[in-house]
């Protein structure tokens, strides 16, 4: 497996893909992703990144 990097030509970024020889391209570009983090307290921080321009936004949706 290699790994090929490339220009969307958009603003947003690089283009990150992974190749395998037995499989055609895959990339994978999201413009929203959300972690949650745990705590010993059991009140769990939800966090959200959102793209905005050729940056992340980052909110804090539970805590």
């Amino acid at each position: 497996m290699d790994q090929r990097q490339g220009d969307r030509g958009d603003g947003r970024g690089p283009l990150i893909a992974f190749r395998h020889r037995a499989l055609r391209d895959r990339a994978v570009v999201p413009d929203v992703v959300e972690f949650w983090q745990a705590a010993t307290t059991r009140v769990h921080v939800r966090l959200r990144y959102e793209r905005e321009g050729a940056g992340w936004q980052r909110r804090q949706l539970w805590s």
